[in-house]
């Protein structure tokens, strides 16, 4: 048995990622656990997944733990 992931959802993602990237001083909390929720739900399929993910979710929950609500503007650095 073998896990696909559609090329839709695949190029859709990697927009996602791109959009990011070049608007890291201005992302909310809510747009990187969008992300991360969208990159995790292929982990069945990448396995890898989870683990280019953590540093995103330890970000974010670093974030959170400072009390800033979901709607906040976060920095993420390369």
């Amino acid at each position: 048995m073998s896990l696909r992931v559609p090329p839709t959802k695949i190029r859709s993602l990697r927009r996602e990622a791109h959009k990011l990237i070049n608007n890291s001083k201005a992302i909310t909390i809510r747009r990187l656990s969008s992300f991360i929720g969208k990159a995790q739900a292929m982990t069945l399929a990448v396995l890898p997944a989870r683990l280019y993910t953590r540093e995103l979710i330890s970000c974010r929950n670093h974030f959170r733990s400072k009390g800033l609500d979901w709607n906040d503007p976060i920095p993420l650095s390369p």
